[in-house]
């Protein structure tokens, strides 16, 4: 993944955990889990948020794309 702000709410999680494994942990930081039993969330960031009443975080989606998104 490439270019600032590459991932927003609507970026699939698939996209997400397979261009930056690093995103795992983010999203333990934050309480929000990519990935669960070895099985990846199918559906956008904003869905896995809304589905599990997960906070979208700002600081959240700003660390991913620091880390992300060079």
């Amino acid at each position: 993944m490439s270019s600032n702000n590459c991932i927003n709410w609507t970026t699939p999680v698939e996209d997400i955990l397979k261009n930056c494994p690093e995103s795992i942990k983010i999203g333990m930081k934050y309480g929000i889990k990519l990935l669960t039993c070895g099985d990846v969330f199918w559906g956008t960031l904003e869905d896995l948020c809304r589905i599990n009443n997960y906070e979208m975080n700002e600081e959240f989606l700003k660390e991913l794309n620091e880390k992300c998104c060079k």
